[in-house]
């Protein structure tokens, strides 16, 4: 397939800078909105309350570390082995 081109036929091509389009052909004839909206499903609300509760509940349960460390400094403090691997077991079997 052989493409001719006529060197007598000009193409002319307007700079960039010089040509900036009008308004009306960017967005013929549509309204200028004031504000944007937006909607959250109830599903997203849920979620949106269930962080602020999750926010608000204390990171640290004081009492309960108090209580063991009180039981690590008099020696009474004991690991039940067995529990331990119990729980791990079933962690590792929900996963």
């Amino acid at each position: 397939m052989n493409i001719k081109v006529d060197p007598a036929e000009q193409i002319v091509i307007e700079p960039l800078a010089e040509r900036r389009p009008r308004s009306e052909e960017i967005h013929p004839q549509q309204p200028i909105q004031a504000e944007d909206q937006v909607e959250l499903s109830s599903q997203a609300l849920k979620l949106s309350s269930l962080k602020e509760m999750a926010m608000a509940a204390p990171d640290i349960r004081s009492d309960k570390i108090d209580n063991i460390m009180k039981q690590v400094q008099d020696g009474s403090y004991t690991i039940d082995s067995r529990l331990v691997a119990e729980r791990m077991i079933q962690d590792h079997m929900v996963e």
